[in-house]
């Protein structure tokens, strides 16, 4: 960035940015934690609030875990130690159905919207999505003015997750889509490849699909860490302005670099 930029820049521009913003919320908190009031706003803005619940996921299956590999059943029981008694005294979650997520997640807490994530761990669920496209749409139906759909594919799939990436938007009428970066067998992808990423990126553009999501950080010994790092994201924002990449759970623990990236006043879009 060059000086002119810097000086040409009003502070109500600079505002704008996703850095400043942040530093803004920070300095914020500190000091209303000094005060003590941030506990007496809760009360005060309780049922007040939109509230969009952006990850939401629903374990149970309708044809059971029968198919469930062995690094998948790991996989649920490290949630069910992490998740001990949110579904009640003796459920775990793949207790989780439709129905008990609608009365959980909308019904019993102030969640004015959920978004439904697809889990696409096809490898470690016999070939199927942990939740399906198709399962999710049947929930929305259920509470549709409170529940949004985010489909998933495989990106490394190739024309097979284009092929149903256009099915899940045009037939289920999907309102985005949720990516994880990588598989049962460790393979992985980057936002910035361009033979495996970005032809799903143009699919996306083409078909009108504005919000990505995409699970960065915490690989949770299912995924290969190195492609759990934001910085593949960096390029991808740069060739595709127009989309928005969402990077879910802030990249942790690699906030300091998802923060550096943010800092770029020239890009059209952060």
């Amino acid at each position: 960035m060059s000086k002119k930029q810097r000086v040409n820049l009003s502070r109500r521009e600079f505002m704008k940015g996703a850095a400043a913003s942040g530093a803004l919320f920070l300095a914020s908190d500190t000091a209303t934690a000094r005060t003590g009031a941030d506990t007496e706003n809760i009360e005060l803005q309780r049922g007040k609030q939109f509230i969009a619940d952006s990850q939401t996921h629903i374990f149970w299956r309708r044809e059971g875990h029968v198919n469930t590999s062995e690094r998948g059943w790991w996989f649920l029981n490290q949630l069910d130690t992490f998740y001990k008694g949110s579904y009640g005294p003796t459920a775990n979650v793949k207790d989780l159905t439709q129905a008990r997520f609608l009365d959980l997640v909308l019904r019993q807490s102030e969640t004015s919207v959920a978004f439904l994530n697809v889990l696409a761990l096809k490898g470690f669920y016999g070939g199927q999505h942990m939740l399906t496209p198709d399962e999710a749409v049947e929930v929305r139906s259920l509470m549709p003015e409170r529940v949004i759909v985010l489909g998933s594919v495989d990106p490394c799939e190739g024309k097979v997750a284009l092929d149903d990436l256009e099915r899940q938007v045009k037939d289920l009428k999907i309102t985005g889509i949720k990516l994880y970066p990588g598989d049962y067998n460790n393979r992985g992808w980057h936002a910035d490849d361009e033979k495996i990423a970005y032809p799903l990126w143009e699919k996306c553009r083409q078909l009108g699909v504005r919000y990505i999501a995409i699970h960065k950080g915490l690989p949770f010994s299912i995924f290969n860490a190195k492609y759990c790092h934001p910085e593949d994201v960096d390029q991808a924002l740069d060739d595709f302005p127009d989309l928005n990449l969402v990077l879910y759970h802030s990249s942790y623990p690699y906030i300091d670099e998802l923060t550096m990236m943010t800092f770029c006043i020239t890009r059209p879009k952060s």
